[in-house]
């Protein structure tokens, strides 16, 4: 059976849990769109299995706008599962994934559009962060901003080199093409994405080294920008904590498709692909990360970026001793991924 071709549009997903509180803002900003009057676009809202009113509020403020828009409801937690039944939903080619806390700009579908359009060999597009705070944040935050998906991710519009495999999820744009091609090959994802209040993450990072597996490129705008609304109760040492370990148990997927990326030489490769050799790669890595001078004058309320990378690093081993038959079973799906 032949597959239809995908319309040139944007079709914006925005996944949200519980967010009734926090739409009121991310919709108003696809209200207020300007220059898209030769554009086709939409806005598919998932609700990933929320408890709240997150339905009900999101229909009265879709209904109140000129928006053309469908409301899906995904009752499998994890935000992996509401990109899944957002693509199966999406009309268009240019797929955007909009955070329920993001307050995209107002030319965002126009941006998105034409920078897609003009660069048919992009497969993700990365937009430009900035932080909206609920109270100041504290000083020790513009040293970690990036973990949190603001700032730049470049110096300017251009591909991504061959060092960066990754963009932040947040805005970021998919063409659904390559999207399709790449669930053919048997991509799936392994990361879940945040499920309610959980903290795993990794999702966009690892379809992002799945696309370039697939010898696909990755594109930076600063010119596409959003804010990056900021409440009180992330902006702390507690919450940043287990946003390391969260990357620590990310880390451990994101080798294995560096290992295939040909990015390390052949030595790094066979230690990395070594089960044993790679558990014992880490613990000397993890003792030689160990802060003493940190630990024996540890502020609670103190950033040290010493002890995150130790957090981090650690969490990365735990989950690689945990993780040994899923590893196996990784490796041999990215394997499938990548082209003959």
């Amino acid at each position: 059976m032949v597959q239809p071709e995908i319309k040139p549009g944007v079709s914006v997903l925005i996944c949200t849990y519980n967010g009734s509180q926090r739409l009121h803002q991310t919709l108003n900003a696809f209200k207020d769109q300007i220059n898209t009057e030769n554009i086709h676009w939409e806005v598919l809202l998932i609700d990933n299995a929320s408890t709240d009113n997150t339905s009900e509020v999101a229909e009265k403020l879709l209904k109140d706008s000129n928006i053309t828009y469908t409301l899906l409801h995904e009752p499998r937690p994890g935000k992996t599962n509401a990109i899944e039944s957002g693509f199966g939903k999406a009309q268009y080619e240019y797929v955007c994934i909009v955070d329920d806390d993001n307050w995209v700009c107002r030319d965002y579908v126009y941006k998105v559009f034409h920078v897609m359009f003009n660069h048919p060999d992009v497969a993700v597009c990365g937009a430009k962060g900035e932080g909206v705070f609920e109270e100041d944040p504290p000083s020790w935050f513009k040293y970690i901003e990036t973990a949190y998906g603001i700032g730049p991710q470049g110096k300017g519009d251009g591909y991504l080199g061959p060092s960066r495999d990754c963009l932040y999820g947040a805005s970021s744009v998919i063409r659904k093409t390559y999207w399709e091609e790449l669930k053919k090959a048997g991509f799936k994802f392994n990361l879940s994405g945040r499920k309610g209040e959980s903290l795993s993450s990794g999702e966009d990072n690892e379809l992002c080294q799945a696309m370039v597996l697939r010898g696909h490129k990755l594109w930076y705008s600063p010119s596409i920008t959003f804010k990056h609304y900021m409440p009180a109760s992330r902006i702390n040492l507690p919450y940043l904590i287990r946003l390391m370990k969260a990357f620590g148990r990310y880390d451990v997927i994101a080798y294995q498709y560096r290992i295939y990326e040909n990015r390390y030489n052949y030595i790094k490769r066979l230690v990395l692909s070594t089960y044993f050799l790679h558990i014992m790669y880490y613990v000397y890595r993890l003792i030689r990360s160990i802060p003493l001078k940190s630990l024996l004058f540890f502020q609670k309320d103190r950033y040290d970026k010493k002890i995150m990378h130790f957090i981090r690093t650690r969490s990365y081993l735990i989950e690689l001793l945990h993780s040994r038959k899923k590893i196996k079973e990784i490796r041999t799906n990215i394997q499938k991924l990548r082209k003959c």
